[in-house]
């Protein structure tokens, strides 16, 4: 069975007539996809390179495996691929040289590793947002003085995905001194920030230079059990539409497009993960000059092209010479719309062969729930390669859910990810699980 059999929408072979692009990073399937559906013929480069990726880019190559390591493996993929634009996605941030080294050989549809350096270091950030008047953590670079109770958390300076996030304890503290013993002069690597109460969300913004549109904004789903992700690890997302958030809410998150358009120079897709309390103030934890893991599934219920919105506000178009070169419409409402999109990232519980009938069955399980989902899109993405191994602990695949409201999707959702969840334990050809 081919993936093209059940995945939507669905894609033709390169066309001479599209303009090529770039996309490299971690995980760049999403992006390639939506840059696919804009237009464009996609050269494609990151540690997965998994079957949905195929489908959609002219080229892609996975990193560690057709190249070296990443992630500089990245800049010889790049340097392989046609002379084209080209973007990034997570968690490419954390290395602004690496975005320099191939921005010099080809226009970059992104921010330069001068404003990512700028808008990534907590310090800048805090200064920037608490004279706008929103709100940052208390953050400190050393553990002086820090309480051992819980109410701050450790984390990397170049964080990505929540990896690496820990409760600051006593027992946590003791073992940190212990690893540090004799590196006195050790250049900081870890921060130290107070713990946030309130709902984790992402918000998605469109950023010019003239302009700073909020597209959407999800709940975060954050080391849920039953993706058997890490304690504060991003393992998906939850729509939520603008309309029904609080005033106040709004508010801040208009001004904070604003600030980061106007005091950063951000442009095109840039996320921001951030908690919202109980009276609608907002706290940002960090901002993702890039497009993020949340965007897809605002693109499915908003109906707005991510990768379109992000390259035209970076000043390119896929459009044909003498055609339209306009952004595309403001996205149409959830509520107009009727579906509620949610996703979740299945971690691998053990290390997974994926063999002919685990393969088989996962293809027959994305076909089945794409064609209930009636929406033309697929039910499951980033699907392994036949052959491959998905070592323990590594995202397995991605799984989406959508219904009149966002309980039914959750519910939906959860029930599709405890089903995937037993087709790897197993890994035999069973019918498809029925909703």
């Amino acid at each position: 069975m081919a993936l093209h059999d059940f995945s939507a929408p669905r894609f033709s072979s390169a066309n001479t007539e599209q303009r090529p692009l770039v996309v490299l990073g971690a995980s760049v399937r999403a992006m390639s996809s939506s840059a696919t559906q804009a237009g464009w013929n996609v050269y494609a480069a990151d540690l997965f390179c998994d079957l949905d990726l195929l489908a959609t880019a002219v080229a892609a190559r996975r990193i560690g495996e057709d190249v070296g390591g990443y992630p500089a493996g990245l800049a010889e993929c790049a340097a392989a691929f046609p002379d084209a634009p080209w973007c990034y996605t997570g968690a490419i941030e954390n290395y602004p040289h690496l975005i320099d080294q191939i921005a010099a050989l080809r226009p970059l549809a992104g921010n330069t590793g001068d404003i990512v350096r700028r808008v990534r270091d907590p310090a800048t950030l805090a200064r920037v947002l608490r004279q706008a008047g929103l709100h940052f953590p208390e953050t400190s670079f050393t553990p002086v003085g820090i309480r051992t109770d819980g109410s701050f958390v450790q984390k990397p300076i170049a964080s990505a995905g929540g990896r690496g996030v820990a409760r600051w304890t006593a027992s946590l503290a003791h073992h940190w001194q212990a690893a540090r013993s004799g590196f006195p002069t050790a250049p900081p690597t870890t921060l130290w920030q107070k713990w946030i109460d309130g709902d984790s969300m992402a918000a998605a913004f469109i950023l010019s230079p003239r302009s700073a549109q909020m597209i959407g904004l999800s709940h975060q789903l954050v080391g849920q059990p039953w993706c058997y992700a890490a304690p504060h690890a991003y393992c998906g997302s939850i729509h939520v539409p603008l309309a029904s958030i609080q005033a106040t809410t709004h508010h801040q998150l208009t001004r904070l497009g604003l600030v980061l358009s106007q005091e950063f120079g951000l442009l095109g897709a840039v996320g921001v993960d951030l908690v919202v309390d109980p009276e609608g103030n907002v706290t940002v934890i960090e901002v993702n000059p890039r497009p993020t893991a949340s965007m897809e599934i605002i693109e499915r219920a908003n109906g707005v092209s991510i990768a379109k919105e992000h390259l035209f506000a970076c000043g390119f178009s896929a459009t044909p010479l003498g055609a339209s070169n306009k952004p595309s419409p403001a996205p149409a409402r959830t509520e107009e719309l009727g579906r509620y999109w949610s996703k979740a990232v299945l971690f691998a519980r053990h290390d997974i062969p994926i063999q002919a009938a685990l393969h088989d069955q996962l293809l027959c399980q994305c076909r089945a729930w794409s064609k209930a989902n009636g929406s033309g899109w697929a039910a499951i993405a980033d699907l392994p390669t036949l052959g491959q191994t998905i070592p323990s602990t590594r995202p397995a695949v991605t799984i989406f859910a959508c219904g009149n409201t966002a309980s039914a999707s959750y519910a939906q959702l959860t029930d599709r990810t405890a089903a995937i969840t037993a087709i790897l334990a197993t890994g035999n050809l069973t019918p498809p699980a029925k909703e």
